[in-house]
């Protein structure tokens, strides 16, 4: 099961790392050069800081109780 898991976790390692390629490819094609590049970088950093936040509070409550359970 645990071989399963991992496997899941590594095709969806590799599958947002070519989303994040091809979004990039994207914005630069369609935004850049427009004058909004800091503040269309400073946003999406802050939603990605905040995601990110949200989910490392989120493990880091759930892993005690795990533990504890067994």
């Amino acid at each position: 099961m645990t071989n399963l898991i991992s496997l899941g976790a590594g095709v969806a390692a590799i599958l947002s790392l070519l989303m994040i390629a091809a979004c990039g490819r994207h914005w630069s094609k369609e935004y850049s050069g427009l004058g909004k590049s800091l503040s269309t970088f400073a946003v999406s950093l802050g939603v990605v800081a905040v995601y990110y936040g949200i989910l490392v509070a989120w493990f880091w409550h759930m892993i005690p109780v795990a533990a504890a359970g067994q």
